[in-house]
């Protein structure tokens, strides 16, 4: 006995979108690549829509127990349906939970093993007459006299018909189910090649089916598509899903226009329409698709564009009107950011409301609170930003001023170019990352909506947070007690001002800020913590040639607590260090002794070979394990990460100094070791992790790897496998 082919012509990559494919046989060896390499897939069609393609037993099981994610109720064929379609076809099939636990209840008991065991007879009653009717003949259509036949006679045995309408009955289930089919019913209802049409330059013509149409007042496509040819052609809703006037002619039940050039407009009804971009940039108008780019007109009532782009760009010009990425709009009363981040340009003033900003005095943009936000506002003359906002983060571009109350992660605020100054005030519930405020000129209020709660600190380290003229943080100029942080700034990320008069500060405890050019008239009410790089006016000063005391190893600092010098100071004419006149309750003289044994080292290149450097002995040898690496903010490949035993006059510093080839870069040993709470006070034999500068070549190798997708991210940097190190030069 021979074994049967199991493979359709196609072999292991058959359609299984065609028919074709399978007239030719079941496509098993394609079934089975699928079940093995790929059985969740998704699959293209030529003509409409793709579908997810599941092979997997299990898998079917599961999505079928799982209704809310996987519905029947919008159609189980595999050609696309609208929403009328998959009403008009519904069978009990095309049903979810609840409804279709509702009908099983009524139907179960009709249906229960006892209850149809009553029919036995009946059915083989009913089965011997169809065959003897079929059998008589020389030969038949076994589907239609057999198959087609039995199983609806049965169902109106069941349901008590009378014999001479079961053929009635087989007539209509032959219509229920087969819809789509011209031999079973007078009524297809089917999307795909129903009508399509096309316009012509001429008004009220029409060509379908290579036929030409001329005075034509009203047209239905039955779903079908629209061609546009005439270069500047208007559609015009009429109010009616799938309704166009067009061309002095008004045209039914379209589904999509498909050629619509860059000249063509939309223009909604006397009613309420709704336009949606897609994320595939499509528009569809009242539930017709149209291929853009196009004009869209909202025209009267209260109208609304959506969009479902991840990268939308809204640029609103007047109220109700600007562009949408390639689309340009009009009188539209409600605009809808669903998707994405929201990136917003307007020259009018805009005012917040938790997920939506009013432009102007009507026109309301919505948005995902749980995005960032960002806006560049041109609008001058009064304030361009005010009300409440949500959002992840939020940046702004103004030129004017801003009042915000906000719930948000982190904030950047600037001034457009050209504007010298703007006011600034901000009220923040909850915690607050800085990138930058920049009023110029101007004065930043930054105040706590929970009095005494929340943290406002700097994303990075010593970039500069805020330049203004004024500042009041946890304040405002009337030195209110209500608005204060629970903390300003942290240890090792102080924030940093460039304010030219005044800066007030009030917290429950604040870290002594950096200042940036001058001192200027600083007040601070809280209790201050220590920090490892600060600064504070008046009392003592720390001059150095080095010029950013990040670069000096904190080391030196070990006698004097707390540390505070002026982060930006630099050395006088003569190389001396400066103890400032007034008064002060540190012990200068012990700073002073320190100062003068310290010599500022400038930053050095790593050793030609990156693991010859002294105390190489010192670092635990780890062949065995996978390789870390640290890598810079700007994603630069720093070196490789490695365990070292601490010794005595040893120092963040010097070990930047030494394996890295530059000592300002101790900071990056901090980030490297976050049990590490105070960086000048580690104990000795310490295990902790340094950083061992690589050749550039080295630097390649391991970037290759990660780009390749062989790294994961650990939070401080990326591991690659021990498998490795030969490939990448490592010993």
């Amino acid at each position: 006995m021979n074994t049967p082919e199991l493979t359709a012509p196609g072999d292991t990559n058959a359609d299984i979108t065609s028919h074709d494919t399978f007239a030719q046989g079941v496509p098993h060896a394609t079934f089975e690549r699928l079940r093995r390499d790929d059985p969740i897939c998704w699959v293209e069609r030529d003509e409409g829509l793709g579908f997810w393609s599941v092979t997997r037993h299990e898998d079917v099981i599961t999505i079928n127990r799982d209704h809310a994610r996987f519905s029947s109720a919008h159609g189980i064929r595999i050609e696309d349906q609208t929403a009328d379609e998959v009403e008009a076809r519904r069978t009990f099939q095309e049903t979810d939970p609840p409804v279709h636990t509702r009908a099983r209840l009524h139907l179960n008991r009709a249906f229960s093993k006892k209850i149809i065991a009553a029919y036995e007879e009946q059915v083989r009653e009913l089965a011997v007459g169809i065959l003897d009717e079929a059998l008589a003949q020389s030969e038949f259509d076994a589907v239609r006299m057999i198959a087609r036949k039995l199983p609806m006679q049965i169902l109106g045995r069941v349901l008590g018909l009378p014999d001479e309408d079961l053929d009635w009955l087989v007539d209509k289930g032959d219509a229920l189910i087969a819809n789509t089919d011209p031999d079973f019913t007078d009524h297809v209802i089917d999307q795909v090649n129903t009508d399509a049409a096309s316009l012509t330059d001429t008004d009220k013509q029409l060509s379908t089916h290579e036929i030409l149409f001329s005075n034509i007042e009203q047209a239905d496509l039955n779903s079908g598509s629209l061609q546009a040819t005439a270069s500047t052609t208007s559609f015009n809703l009429t109010g009616d899903a799938r309704g166009l006037f067009v061309r002095e002619m008004t045209v039914n039940n379209v589904a999509s226009v498909e050629g619509a050039s860059s000249g063509a407009t939309v223009t909604g009804s006397s009613g309420d329409d709704t336009f949606v971009v897609g994320s595939d940039g499509g528009l569809t108008a009242n539930d017709i698709r149209i291929d853009g780019p196009v004009t869209i007109d909202g025209a009267g009532n209260t109208d609304t564009l959506i969009s479902e782009l991840a990268d939308a760009v809204w640029d609103i010009t007047a109220e109700g009107a600007g562009t949408l990425n390639n689309y340009i709009f009009s009188s539209f009363e409600n605009l809808v950011n669903s998707a994405g981040d929201l990136n917003l340009t307007t020259a009018l003033a805009g005012v917040f409301a938790g997920d939506s900003i009013t432009l102007g005095t009507g026109t309301q943009l919505s948005f995902n609170s749980g995005n960032n936000v960002t806006v560049n506002s041109s609008f001058s003359g009064d304030t361009s930003l005010s009300g409440n906002v949500n959002a992840d983060f939020l940046d702004i571009t103004t030129a004017d001023d801003v009042v915000l109350d906000t719930n948000i992660n982190g904030i950047n605020i600037a001034r457009q170019s050209g504007t010298s100054s703007v006011d600034i005030t901000i009220e923040q519930s909850g915690n607050l990352v800085l990138r930058q405020i920049n009023a110029g000129a101007g004065v930043v209020t930054l105040t706590s909506a929970v009095n005494g709660q929340g943290t406002v600190s700097a994303e990075t380290v010593n970039d500069t947070n805020i330049i203004a003229r004024e500042a009041y943080i946890g304040t405002d100029a009337s030195d209110s007690d209500d608005n204060q942080w629970g903390a300003i700034g942290e240890n090792f990320r102080q924030l940093t001002f460039d304010v030219t008069d005044i800066l007030r500060m009030k917290a429950v405890t604040y870290v002594t800020p950096l200042f940036r050019n001058q001192v200027p008239d600083f007040d601070a009410e809280g209790n201050e913590s220590e920090s490892l790089v600060s600064s504070q006016s008046g009392s003592f000063v720390i001059k150095d040639t080095v010029g950013n005391l990040v670069e000096i190893d904190p080391a030196i600092f070990e006698g004097v607590t707390p540390f505070v010098a002026d982060a930006s100071a630099v050395a006088g004419d003569d190389g001396e260090y400066r103890i400032a006149d007034n008064s002060s309750s540190l012990d200068t003289s012990t700073v002073a002794m320190l100062l003068a044994s310290y010599e500022a080292t400038a930053s050095g290149d790593a050793p030609e070979d990156e693991y010859e450097v002294e105390g190489e002995s010192e670092l635990v040898a780890d062949d065995d394990q996978d390789i870390q690496v640290a890598i810079s903010e700007d994603g630069q490949v720093l070196g490789v990460v490695k365990d070292y035993v601490f010794r005595a006059g040893d120092s963040l510093w010097s070990l930047s100094q030494r394996f890295l080839g530059n000592g300002s870069l101790w900071q990056t040993l901090v980030n490297q070791n976050p049990s590490i709470k105070d960086p000048s006070n580690i104990s000795d034999g310490s295990l902790i992790k340094v950083v061992v500068k690589v050749s550039e070549e080295v630097a390649d190798k391991i970037r290759a790897a990660i780009e390749s997708g062989k790294g994961t991210s650990n939070g401080r940097g990326t591991v690659l496998p021990a498998s490795l190190r030969e490939q990448i030069d490592l010993p």
